[in-house]
Formats: structure tokens, C-alpha cells, sequence
């Protein structure tokens, strides 16, 4: 395989007007943050990375743009799934989902409660659901008919945060960003 389809895709993605909107939003966050930040969006089964900055701690997670993160067991990829309709969740567990760690969800009762929890909160959280060591925290990116167009997060890692100080510490600030 040569790069010539990433090339072709990276354009595409350049020139897409969310990735140009956000992107000095999510650049501004990573400097203020430090953290890894990202934009993605749902493609089929994953969240696809539109736009991303690595962490600048000395310690860091490291991403791209075209990377992909199952729907189930990463926190951009729970708000997406999350803000579908139940019949789209349902469907997506009725193929094997991976369990990547002894955190990730792989019952869709188990999920469809989390889902809920993730609408009224406003925010989903992976709690080294993905990875041990890494956590994330997502809100939904909604457009002018209120759908979820897409999703902004910060990944962290449990070096620096806890599950209990992303939300009161990230939430707001990541919800404040997508509004914006």
C-alpha cells in the first residue's frame, strides 16, 4: 500500500468546514489543558479522528487524525453510540464487541443504563474501558437541528487524573468548546 489514500482522505478532511471550525477551539484547549484533545465522528462500527493534538505532558498519549476507537469502550465512541436510537445500540452489540480490559462494556443492558447516565450527564467517561492507564472524557458536538454531528474529548492518563476529577475538573470546559 502506497499513502496515496491517506493523502487523499487528509485533504478531505482539511477542508471540511467542522474540522475548520474546531480547530482553533481544540488547539487552544490542548494548550490550556495539555492534554491529548480530539474531534471525531462516527464511522460505522468506530469513532474516526478528524482532528488531533497529543498531549504536551512529559508523560503523553500519542493519537492521529484517521485513527479509529470502538463505539462501546472509548468515550468519543460512547457519546455517538449513546445519542443513537436504542434499535442502532442494540444492533451494534449484537455483533461480538471486544473486551479490551476487564472495564469494557460488552452487555448492551449494561450499556443502554450507561447510555442513559451519558445523555443526562452530558458527557461520557472511559474509565481504562480502551486501555489500562487511560482515561477519557467526551461531550457531543451538536448541530443546528440539535443532532449529534460529532464528538470532542480529551484523553489522560491516570498518572495525571482520576475518574472522579475528569468531570468536575473537564466537563464543563469541553462542553463549553463544543457549544462554541
Amino acid at each position: 500500500l502506497t499513502l496515496r489514500p491517506f493523502s487523499m482522505l487528509s485533504g478531505q478532511i482539511c477542508n471540511n468546514n467542522l474540522v475548520k471550525i474546531a480547530t482553533p477551539h481544540l488547539r487552544d484547549l490542548n494548550q490550556n489543558l495539555g492534554d491529548s484533545v480530539y474531534l471525531g465522528v462516527k464511522n460505522e462500527r468506530n469513532v474516526l479522528y478528524l482532528l488531533h493534538y497529543d498531549s504536551t505532558k512529559e508523560v503523553r498519549i500519542n493519537g492521529c487524525i484517521g485513527g479509529e476507537y470502538p463505539l462501546n469502550c472509548s468515550a468519543p465512541g460512547k457519546i455517538l453510540l449513546s445519542y443513537s436510537d436504542t434499535d442502532e445500540i442494540k444492533n451494534y452489540f449484537n455483533t461480538p464487541v471486544d473486551k479490551r480490559t476487564e472495564n469494557t462494556i460488552v452487555d448492551p443492558d449494561i450499556f443502554m443504563e450507561e447510555a442513559e447516565r451519558i445523555r443526562k450527564a452530558g458527557y461520557a467517561i472511559d474509565n481504562e474501558e480502551f486501555a489500562k492507564g487511560i482515561l477519557c472524557i467526551a461531550v457531543p458536538v451538536f448541530g443546528c437541528d440539535r443532532n449529534v454531528v460529532a464528538t470532542i474529548g480529551i484523553s489522560t492518563l491516570t498518572l495525571y487524573d482520576t475518574v472522579e476529577s475528569l468531570p468536575g475538573e473537564k466537563a464543563e470546559v469541553l462542553k463549553k468548546v463544543a457549544g462554541e
